[in-house]
């Protein structure tokens, strides 16, 4: 979450509005006097608090869509079985437990996403 923080704080709108709002505050707030340094110090505040919650809801939103990618490529790699040979024992194995020497049985459905090398034995 906190890298996500970081890179919403690197943005250059956020560092505009962050930049205007510690100029006015130094400027009206402390230089100031009466009304108008009480308005600068509003101001000042109401732009810290909103960027403040922009930031924090689109990391964490970055931060969700991470998770939900993470998850989802685990269940598709869980989803992803092979048929395969090994020792002239058919088995159902996924790709990253593909050995060399196994022979993967596939058809035109599975054949563009084959994650080996490998030489064709036989087919039609």
């Amino acid at each position: 979450y906190w890298r996500f923080l970081l890179v919403q704080l690197k943005e250059k709108i956020i560092c505009l509005l962050l930049f205007m709002a510690t100029l006015e505050l130094c400027v009206k707030g402390f230089g100031g006097h009466g009304i108008e340094q009480t308005e600068a110090i509003a101001e000042s505040s109401v732009l810290y608090i909103t960027v403040t919650i922009i930031v924090n809801i689109a990391a964490f939103l970055d931060w969700k869509r991470e998770r939900m990618f993470e998850a989802l490529t685990k269940r598709l790699a869980a989803s992803n079985l092979r048929f395969i040979v090994r020792n002239g024992e058919q088995m159902t194995l996924t790709d990253e437990d593909i050995c060399v020497g196994d022979i993967l049985s596939f058809n035109a459905h599975m054949a563009p996403v084959i994650s080996c090398d490998g030489v064709l034995v036989s087919g039609q």
